[in-house]
């Protein structure tokens, strides 16, 4: 099951990768600047609505707890 389309984990992929290649030397803050503009904007690994439903866990979990 996918959450994201192909064409976007693909595009995530990449980043990930340039990413790790200016960790290790390989490209330049530039050169990394330069692939993230190309990429252009990705959605953001975690949308609000996970982030309501984890938070309600929690809080439920820890007042369960109480």
């Amino acid at each position: 099951m996918r959450l994201l389309g192909e064409a976007v984990e693909q595009r995530l992929y990449e980043l990930e990768n340039a990413r790790g290649w200016k960790r290790s030397g390989l490209i330049t803050s530039d050169q990394l600047a330069a692939i993230e503009r190309a990429l252009g904007a990705l959605p953001s690994k975690a949308g609000w609505a996970v982030r309501v439903l984890f938070f309600g866990f929690a809080w439920t979990a820890s007042n369960s707890l109480v």
